[in-house]
Parts: structure tokens; sequence; C-alpha cells
């Protein structure tokens, strides 16, 4: 999450495009282009790969494959998987570099960003684990220290990424002509190569912080989004300061457990807990449940809530800040411009009447 920036910039024009439509349309031509390029590269060497295993087997091309071969094929396909995706997110790396030597581009360097940040995204989810989740489960596997700080090192990455969009709609959030063309093409983008409805959930929680950031900013004496390492690490998103100085750090979710869009402290949460507890939700971990063989039930995602509120506020603590409060802030991305993140009017009177409170 990031602030929008004000700068003397010279108004961008274009060159050699001659609508923003074009431009954006060249880019994501680019960008839906080396990606198909990379992963048809991939893939032809995975079939090389396979047909020399199905030859060592005994395997027909087409023929049944027994169940003792079955392991060994899963995990061909996904180190073939995994080898891709890095090989995209390397590729699309290598065609930032390129773009930004164009000069017809020299102009429009954070709309490329934005594009090839979005693009980006979108694959490091593929290496994402919940672990965190797993951490509040009983029986849940494991993972290894260096798994965590890999998969830390991930979210920073994503959160970056993320952070990069938003500034890029901050800034042209008075040409709203110019943010609907780009939000158009960015979802034709990600359609193209296979995130239709990773991107719609993603797109939402951008708009949803957008939102809450204009919110925000119109009850507390300053506020300032977490960085993307307090986000990915300590789910900061962002830091508000009331006029007594007091420092109160906010969560932004458009959905949570508590069923409802509002504000809630570690009290309402262990509160929930307790009720989850009495009608017999379990943490516990079981395989194959979820959409990621996981079971987000109420009671793992409000023992999250409670972990990240600790962790918010012993982080706050370490910065030498006396006696940090901790919030999550519910409201649906449905309240907010589409566009703009804008909040929409009378879409958040009861939240910001709580906001309203807490400030004081």
């Amino acid at each position: 999450m990031t602030e929008k920036i004000e700068t003397n910039l010279p108004q961008a024009h274009q060159e050699r495009f001659e609508s923003d439509k074009e431009r954006l349309r060249f880019l994501e031509r680019n960008i839906s282009g080396r990606i198909r390029e990379v992963r048809k590269s991939k893939y032809g060497k995975f079939l090389q790969t396979y047909r020399t295993y199905e030859e060592e087997k005994g395997i027909k091309p087409g023929g049944y494959i027994t169940s003792k071969y079955f392991e060994e094929i899963s995990k061909l396909r996904n180190e073939f998987e995994k080898t891709t995706n890095q090989a995209t997110i390397e590729g699309l790396n290598n065609l930032r570099i390129e773009l930004e030597n164009n000069p017809a581009l020299k102009n429009f360097i954070p709309e490329m960003n934005a594009f090839i940040e979005a693009a980006r995204t979108m694959f490091l989810t593929k290496e994402i684990i919940k672990y965190k989740e797993y951490q509040v489960m009983t029986g849940a596997p494991g993972l290894s220290e260096e798994e965590i700080k890999k998969q830390d090192i991930l979210r920073e990455d994503m959160t970056e990424g993320r952070a990069l969009i938003q500034w890029h709609v901050l800034q042209n959030e008075t040409d709203p002509e110019y943010l609907r063309i780009f939000s158009v093409t960015l979802k034709q983008l990600l359609n193209a190569i296979g995130f239709k409805d990773e991107w719609r959930g993603m797109e939402r929680g951008l708009r949803q912080e957008l939102g809450i950031l204009k919110i925000l900013k119109k009850y507390f004496k300053k506020i300032t989004p977490g960085e993307p390492k307090e986000d990915a690490h300590y789910a900061i998103d962002f830091w508000a300061e009331t006029e007594d100085g007091e420092t109160i750090i906010f969560q932004s979710k458009s959905s949570s457990p508590f069923g409802r869009q509002g504000i809630f402290d570690e009290e309402e949460m262990q509160k929930l807990e307790g009720e989850l507890l009495e009608i017999g939700d379990t943490p516990e971990y079981q395989t194959g449940s979820g959409k990621y063989g996981l079971p987000l039930s109420g009671l793992i995602k409000i023992k999250k809530l409670q972990k990240d509120s600790a962790k918010a506020t012993q982080y706050a603590e370490s910065l030498g800040i006396e006696n940090p409060k901790f919030y999550l802030i519910v409201s649906r991305a449905d309240n907010f411009n589409e566009i703009t993140g804008e909040p929409l009017s009378d879409k958040n009177k009861s939240l910001e009447k709580e906001l309203e409170a807490i400030a004081k």
C-alpha cells in the first residue's frame, strides 16, 4: 500500500502512440506474448523429458499409465510447473528492461511497471503456501525455517508489486477516463494469461485498500501505509496517528469471520473465539478440504487474526511506540468505486462513525 506523491513532472504525452488505449494495448500484447513465448519453450522441453521417460519405462505414447508411475509423473509435472513459473517471472523481468529502453515509453514507465507487476504477482501467487494458517492449526504440516524465509521473501515481493499498481492508480485518480481504459486493458491481460478469477479477487483487494486509505485520512491526523515488509511480515496495512499522538495499527479486509463490516479489536476477537469454540468449531487441519487443501474455518481465521495482532503490536513496541493498538477494519470491496477506489456514498456510514469515535 502506498500514498499519492505530488510531483511536478510534465503531463505524459503520446509519441508514436495515438491514444492511451493504443499504448496500453501495446503493453498488453507484448507482455502476454512474452509469457506465451516462454511457456511454449518450456513446454517443448518438458515434452522431450516426458517422452524420454515413457521410452525408459516402456509406456506407449498416449497409452494407459499404471499406478506405480503416477507419483513419478506427478513429480515431473510439478517440477515443470515450478520451473516454468520461475522462467516466466525471469522473462517478465527481462521484458521490463527492454520496455524501459523503448523511447516511445520513456514517459510511461510507471504504467508499464504496473502491468508487469500485475502479471508477475499472479505467477508469484502460485508459489505461496498459507503457512501462517498452518501455524494456528492442529495437525497441520510444518515448514522449515528456510522454507518460511522463502515464503516471506515471496510475500514481500508480491506486496511491493501490489503497491506499484496502487501508486499508479493514485497518481492518475484525477483522470477517470484514463483509469477506465487502464483497468479494462489490465483485465484483458490477466484474462489472456489465464488468471481471470485470481485477478478478480486481487483487484477487489487493491480497490478496498485504496478506499480504506481515503476514509482513514478523513479522521486521523496522519495516515502512513505499511511498508511492503511490514505488510508482508506483520500484516500491517496502515499506521494511524490521533490528535493526541496515539498510534493505531489497522489491518484491512473485505471479509472476516465476524461476518459483517466494522472495526474489531483484540477483545472482540477473543469473544468471537469463545463463541466459535462453544459451537464446536475446530482448528484441525483436514487434508483435501477447501480449494488449497486446508479448512479455513472461522476459528482458524480468528486465531490467525489474533496472531497478526500480537506480532504487529510487538513490532510497533520494538520501534519504541508505547501502547500501540491494533484494529481489524472490514468493508466490502463493493463499497468502493471499481476504478478509483473512491468510497461510495452511504456505504460506509456505520464504519465511519466507529472510526470517528476511535480517532477522538
